[in-house]
């Protein structure tokens, strides 16, 4: 009839399915959002998964009422996980209602949909009826112009993928329309029921932590599609994985390390789904590459990252992952003729893309720390915005990251049609530090507030702040620890213009050998040496084979070492000072005067690499021994022990006098310094190094003339002029081609 209404769908054939576990701080925004969902879902089950909080009070007042937000609540063991949590509540509503829906909506705890989420995502399955997975616009959950989830992927290495860069949010651009995706996140995900069923739901074996990304790469073999919706939005406080819940669905192992039970997940997810030749190439690769990595973030002492790489290998090669099953059910899923997913992977590019970016980003946020600590921050001029806070009762925490970024705080943004934007600046969380002389006490102390007195704001101990990105790329150009570096590798490259090579022979340096070689000196037991010996040889052989292993061989190792020590020993330095409160030009300063110490020049020209490798190490070492005194260590200390152990082992092969002198020094120090876990870093940095130098030390205690003579040949030290040792003049008997 002319001039009437429309009218208005109030339900949809939907069972919403709110799973919860610990949520008490986002489940009060989680209801009153699906309250306002228009349309509603014909059914809501919540399922409750052991939660010790309010949660179980907040879920039975939600369920009871004239209104009831919850048809239903399900109480599950704890342990339970997300897919089987999810299971058993469509079992429950089949029982009940015989046909609760064709469409399942897959809710968290700490996700709260826009009120048109719902009907964007139904509004998509009418434009396309092959889709049997889609998933809305993640957006984060204090400012919901924040992009941190639209779609996801993987890569060749089981790395989950969103697209979206650590240094930046994602351009508006990229979500003016649907896109199919290889997955797409649980959290707000609209998945058919009869899809759902024919693939059995979640795989079990995933309790939570890529069981999304595996279920939607099912789908697409399963010949149906994945798409990403842009016009459906939904905040996401994305709890686990910041480290605010714990991960109690994962109990058994890998679990619970939230690194490596994604880790895990992700390898294990590609080996399942991939194809025959690429699994069969692929787990040794990947075996091996994990390996690699480990070893690879060891010696960048990020020793959680190490631990996920070898709890993956441990989970692949223990069995736990049942491969092989798993590929078996998903061959009987898989429709004959569908397309490849190849498509929707990550390509190289664009996680190579990635990758300079989050670079990129641990530079400015280190740069910025030390500008904060320093009492400079850049300054912005950026109007003020409030901050964007859904929940009035201020009781979730702050994200610290990107994601915490103020609404409206960027300059020059970019804005389209769906209203995201991109930032025009990098932003960077810097945490307040607390006054020096402060630490936390083993032992319980006296509150120092009243009970009745306000709790101290959590924006007090987080400063977002804004830098241009430009000017930011502009001043790691021209930095000073840059051009330091610049300067020493020129004027290094002058000083031995005449004898550069890798066939470096006279001084004090003795013959160099092949990689082959060098292992078998270092390894055999008997060695022509003076009538012949059955002493251990040298732990400097195996530290040269080592080098060489990686820079093409024992002689470029030692080229490399004499012929770069002004460069390296002026970056040693500089990272040794980064502790310092001082300006970076100040830093640079020091690091070249340490680089051009007369000794370490009158050292390379003589060949000692005795002296050259102390000369490359000794700041280092003494920078890490210094933090374990202030008891400060950046990450965990065992990380510190660890990276020191190692330095001070290498400077004991080279120079056991110089090893012998830092240990009496740290001995004093720990004595004189209290600190935490004072006992432990002792021992570590004590015995380490002696355990990783056997059985050399032991030669040493029988032969001491190696603590004054080092390695290297015997011969006479005539005196220098000092006109050379300020020129930097080789001179005298020193390697050469």
């Amino acid at each position: 009839m002319p001039g009437k209404a429309q009218p208005v769908l109030r339900t949809a054939p939907v069972l919403a399915v709110l799973v919860c576990h610990d949520g008490e701080p986002w489940l009060r925004l989680a209801l009153s959002a699906l309250r306002r969902s228009m349309p509603r879902p014909r059914h809501v089950i919540a399922v409750d998964t052991g939660s010790r909080d309010r949660t179980p009070k907040l879920l039975a007042e939600a369920a009871s009422g004239d209104k009831p937000v919850l048809d239903g609540v399900l109480t599950l063991p704890r342990g339970t996980g997300f897919g089987d949590a999810v299971r058993a509540a469509v079992d429950h509503a089949v029982q009940r209602w015989g046909d609760p829906g064709r469409w399942l909506w897959l809710l968290h705890d700490d996700s709260a949909p826009e009120p048109d989420c719902l009907a964007a995502l139904l509004a998509a399955t009418e434009m396309s009826p092959a889709a049997g997975v889609l998933g809305p616009l993640g957006l984060d959950w204090n400012d919901p112009n924040i992009v941190v989830s639209a779609g996801l992927s993987t890569d060749s290495s089981g790395h989950r993928q969103t697209g979206i860069s650590a240094l930046e949010s994602a351009q508006a651009r990229y979500f003016e329309q649907s896109t199919e995706s290889l997955a797409v996140s649980s959290a707000g995900s609209l998945i058919g029921r009869e899809l759902w069923d024919r693939l059995g739901g979640y795989d079990p074996a995933l309790p939570m932590l890529g069981d999304d990304l595996d279920f939607g790469w099912r789908a697409n073999k399963a010949g149906s599609l994945v798409l990403s919706v842009p016009t459906a939005r939904l905040r996401h406080a994305r709890a686990a994985t910041v480290g605010e819940r714990r991960l109690d669905a994962l109990a058994a192992p890998p679990g619970p390390f939230l690194r490596g039970v994604a880790r895990a997940h992700g390898v294990r997810t590609f080996l399942v789904n991939c194809g025959v030749f690429s699994f069969l190439i692929g787990l040794p690769r990947l075996v091996l590459l994990c390996l690699l990595r480990a070893l690879g973030f060891l010696l960048l002492r990020r020793g959680s990252d190490a631990r996920a790489e070898i709890g993956a290998i441990r989970y692949l090669l223990s069995g736990r992952g049942r491969l092989l099953s798993a590929r078996a059910d998903r061959r009987r899923i898989s429709v004959a003729g569908q397309k490849s997913v190849r498509g929707l992977f990550t390509s190289r590019l664009t996680r190579l893309r990635n990758t300079f970016r989050s670079g990129l980003a641990v530079l400015v946020r280190r740069r910025v720390q030390a500008d904060a600590e320093l009492g400079r921050l850049p300054a912005s001029d950026a109007a003020p915005s409030p901050w964007l806070n859904p929940d009035d009762t201020g009781s979730s925490k702050l994200p610290v990251g990107p994601q915490a970024l103020p609404a409206g705080a960027l300059r020059g943004a970019r804005r389209g049609p769906a209203g995201l934007r991109q930032p025009a600046a990098v932003v960077v969380p810097v945490a307040a530090q607390a006054p020096p002389g402060l630490r936390p006490s083993p032992r319980p102390r006296p509150s120092p507030r009243r009970r009745d007195e306000e709790a101290p704001n959590p924006l007090a101990d987080l400063m977002i702040v804004e830098v241009d990105r430009g000017a930011v790329i502009r001043q790691l150009l021209l930095s000073p620890a840059l051009w330091t570096f610049v300067a020493l590798s020129v004027l290094g490259v002058l000083v031995n213009a005449g004898r550069l090579g890798t066939d470096l022979v006279g001084g004090r340096l003795l013959p160099v050998q092949d990689l082959a070689a060098t292992w078998s000196s270092y390894l055999a037991t008997w060695h022509p040496v003076s009538g012949g010996t059955a002493a251990p040889a040298p732990a400097a052989l195996a530290v040269l084979g080592s080098l060489g292993a990686v820079l093409g061989g024992p002689k470029a190792a030692v080229a490399v070492l004499l012929f770069g020590d002004l460069p390296l020993a002026g970056v040693s330095a500089y990272v040794a000072t980064r502790r310092m409160r001082v300006a970076r030009p100040i830093r640079a300063l020091i690091a070249a005067t340490y680089a051009l110490l007369p000794a370490a020049g009158t050292a390379v020209s003589q060949g000692r690499l005795d002296v050259v490798m102390v000369h490359l190490l000794l700041p280092l070492v003494l920078a890490g021994a210094a933090t374990l005194l202030r008891g400060n260590a950046p990450g965990t200390w065992v990380a510190t022990v660890a990276s020191t152990s190692i330095g001070l082992a290498v400077i004991g092969a080279f120079s056991p006098l110089t090893h012998l002198l830092v240990l009496v020094g740290i001995l004093i120090g720990f004595v004189a310094v209290p600190g935490h876990r004072r006992v432990l870093a002792l021992f570590g940095i004590v015995l380490l190094p002696l355990a990783l130098l056997l059985p050399w030390p032991a030669v040493v205690l029988q032969h001491p003339d190696v603590l004054l003579h080092g390695i290297g040949a015997r011969l006479s030290d005539p005196a220098e002029p000092w006109t050379r040792i300020v020129t930097l003049d080789p001179g005298g008997p020193g390697p050469c081609r």
